[in-house]
């Protein structure tokens, strides 16, 4: 529960039964924060709204003794607890925020319930005769506020946590920036400070020193920039319906484009010098060769970079070319709502991106369905807008390729970290390889669920039934402290202080942010993001994104800012490794056998979404480039022909291709990033060679590993994980995963056959 309120200095709330003040943004910032909520409050308060009627838009739950009390399309309820079990109830039909918004008496009689507080302090004094309790001496802490707003009245927003009330389960922001008003005062501190960027504009090559000084300036404001946007987007992602933090996020993007704008000059100045020169500044100014990597690869993309005056213009068309992304984001994460569902008991369920998964793993047939056709319905209500985004993302990035004089897309974005296109097709062409053993496991799942023919509802269907395997996020953070016990004592310390330290946001909630993520900056923590539920689906999510974070933390500790990032190439073996060994513990701990049976489905499971779905995603995206590089315009019916044909092929003709599976494209937000799916089936691949040898305790294959992590980008990708012991440039890496794919398919069957 939730309060959200106008105070004065004083804490008063109202005098003679109505509100002190109002302010416009106040009274604008409470409906959109309530619309479609839950609202709790007394019955003076309900009949002090406008004309005694419910506001629109949300469900009204009034509290009174008065038993001759009426009023149309509100809850009347008339004891605390009959208002907790009427909340309880509207939760269940569908999940909302419930805010309680007055008066006092109500306020204070939930005060034990209330876990947040959304308060706008108005820096008056007002005669009054309603007040709340000061929050920070009643067990809460400010967790965040805005800037001081002036006008008739000066006021400000404030948020508030219990500090015993789930704390632990959302991450502290307040580390990156304490408020919103020093976040402000930083981004306006950045931005005049970034103007120094210009100063050097055709002088860089004058001597060692001004060059050095020069990197030094842009890389102090890249950094600091990064600290902005990390605040920013996390602080967005919390929840995506708070305007203030879309306007930080649009603010933010725009100062983006425009610091590029600034830097433009950088590479074509640096660019116009041969690299014999630059090695002579290095020779005659020590300090350089710590820029020397960075150097080298900018030089090897020397061809591609465009004049000064064009790729400030590129620069300037950033937010332009991030449009198609940006808009599909706050489609599906912000404004689709999804169907009500009915569960296993016959209770009528909100559909969310989050508990999609749960009702593909009911064991009821028709729930799985059901929730399949309506999260489809969506998606297929919105093709035209859907299908019109993702052409308008892949024609932008195919022009800039055309620009940079690249030969595609697929060379430009794999050229940015030195990865051969060989390797991408090769990845696909072992995958097809290795199909009959895809068709064997869905053989085997069709059979064991006893079904005439298997849809894509069914492939997430449990293969064993009446099984409790529940796992929740306490537990699950002890799990994963065991079974990373293999990568050493320091490696687990990290973990436990990301746990308690609170880098993670758990739990879903209205206008989160769906999906799971790590993100931070080199003056961050890598926080998390997540939407957990308590399956074992979520705890390998849990240790997926812990791999990410600690490898991180690993690079930030070790490298300097300048490489402390690495590319996406490298970026998924961390994570993959994770659950490699998180499987390994729980198969060598697990003796029942419907649990063994579980988990190596789940292992399977990986394998299948992650080298095979994941290499079908990748060729989708090389299919529907080279066709726009080509020429052709795609409309929804074209991305669904095309996506329904590989879905025939990869699902090796065993699964019914339907309409709705057909329109999956439209839902993906990864073909957003560019060439970025295949990596997840090239980190399995690593992640699988590192984690055998490390639990096989080969000689140097743990140094090597932790070695990896800690190497960020100071060299190419493929050299880094060569330095590891990895040879990426062959296929055998993706060559052994699938073998160890087909040899847990033959070991799965065994276990069918013996239940």
């Amino acid at each position: 529960m939730k309060w959200i309120f106008s105070v004065d200095r004083n804490w008063h709330i109202g005098l003679n039964e109505d509100l002190l003040v109002r302010i416009p943004e106040d009274l604008e910032r409470f409906k959109e924060m309530t619309m479609g909520q839950i609202l709790l409050m007394g019955r003076k308060t309900f009949v002090s709204l406008k004309e005694g009627e419910p506001l629109p838009g949300r469900t009204h739950v009034v509290l009174t003794k008065n038993k001759d009390f009426y009023a149309p399309g509100i809850y009347i309820v008339h004891s605390k607890e009959e208002a907790l079990a009427c909340v309880d109830k509207l939760l269940q039909e569908q999940k909302r925020e419930v805010f309680l918004i007055g008066g006092e008496s109500v306020a204070r009689l939930f005060m034990d319930e209330t876990q947040e507080a959304y308060i706008t302090h108005v820096e008056e004094s007002f005669e009054a005769d309603t007040c709340l309790p000061n929050l920070l001496k009643e067990g809460f802490f400010l967790a965040g506020k805005s800037p001081l707003y002036q006008g008739d009245y000066d006021y400000y927003f404030a948020h508030y946590k219990r500090k015993d009330g789930g704390m632990d389960r959302t991450w502290d922001l307040t580390k990156i920036f304490p408020d919103d008003e020093a976040f402000l005062e930083e981004f306006e501190s950045v931005k005049e400070d970034a103007k120094k960027i210009g100063e050097y504009e055709g002088r860089l090559l004058e001597s060692s020193s001004l060059l050095l000084e020069a990197l030094k300036v842009r890389e102090n404001i890249s950094r600091r920039f990064e600290k902005l946007w990390t605040y920013g987007h996390l602080h967005h992602d919390s929840d995506t319906r708070i305007s203030r933090y879309q306007n930080y996020q649009a603010q933010l993007r725009g100062a983006s484009a425009k610091l590029s704008a600034l830097a433009a000059y950088f590479e074509p100045e640096l660019l116009g010098a041969s690299w014999e020169s630059i090695q002579a500044l290095m020779e005659e100014k020590p300090e350089l060769g710590d820029y020397e990597q960075l150097l080298k690869n900018l030089f090897r993309q020397k061809e591609h970079i465009l004049s000064q005056k064009e790729e400030e213009l590129l620069a300037s068309l950033g937010e332009v070319m991030a449009a198609p992304s940006t808009i599909f984001s706050y489609l599906d994460n912000a404004d689709f709502r999804f169907p009500l569902v009915k569960n296993e008991k016959g209770e009528e369920i909100e559909l969310t991106q989050g508990n999609y998964i749960l009702f593909m793993e009911s064991q009821d047939r028709q729930v799985r369905k059901d929730a399949y056709e309506a999260l489809y319905s969506v998606y297929k209500a919105h093709k035209n807008t859907l299908a019109a985004t993702l052409y308008s993302h892949i024609k932008a990035q195919a022009i800039e390729a055309k620009m940079r004089n690249f030969p595609s897309a697929r060379a430009a974005q794999l050229h940015g970290n030195s990865i051969p296109e060989e390797v991408y097709d090769s990845l696909i062409t072992s995958v097809h390889d290795s199909l009959p053993a895809m068709g064997k496991y869905l053989d085997l799942r069709k059979k064991y669920l006893g079904l005439e023919e298997l849809h894509f509802y069914d492939i997430y269907a449990p293969l064993v039934k009446e099984i409790d395997y529940k796992v929740s996020y306490d537990e699950a953070g002890e799990i994963i402290k065991k079974a990373l016990l293999p990568l050493g004592e320091d490696y687990v310390k990290v973990v436990d202080q990301a746990l308690k330290d609170r880098w993670i946001d758990v739990d879903e909630r209205p206008g989160k942010r769906s999906g799971a993520y790590s993100s931070g900056c080199y003056d961050s923590a890598p926080y998390m993001l997540l939407n957990y539920q308590d399956n074992v689906s979520n705890l390998f999510t849990l240790i997926h994104e812990m791999g990410h974070s600690l490898h991180s933390y690993q690079s930030a500790k070790t490298q300097p800012y300048i490489y402390a990032n690495y590319g996406i190439f490298l970026a998924e073996i961390a994570s993959t490794f994770n659950e490699a060994l998180l499987n390994d513990y729980l198969l060598k701990k697990e003796e029942d056998p419907k649990k063994r049976l579980y988990l190596i489905n789940h292992y399977l499971e990986t394998f299948k979404g992650t080298l095979f779905r994941q290499t079908m995603f990748a060729e989708f995206e090389k299919e529907i480039y080279a066709r726009v590089e080509a020429g052709e315009g795609l409309s929804s019916e074209d991305f669904s022909r095309i996506y329904a044909e590989l879905n025939h092929k990869y699902f090796c003709e065993k699964v019914v291709v339907d309409e709705n599976i057909s329109h999956e494209w439209s839902r993906i937000p990864h073909f957003y990033y560019n060439f970025y799916v295949y990596q997840y089936a090239t980190g399995l691949s690593a992640a699988t060679s590192f984690a055998k040898r490390v639990l096989d305790k080969e000689e140097g294959a743990l140094e090597g590993y932790l070695g990896f992590l800690a190497s960020g980008s100071s060299d190419f990708p493929v050299d880094v994980l060569l330095k590891a012991g990895l040879d990426m440039g062959s296929p055998q890496p993706v060559k052994e995963a699938l073998e160890i794919f087909s040899s847990l398919v033959d070991e799965f069957e065994k276990l069918l056959e013996l239940q």
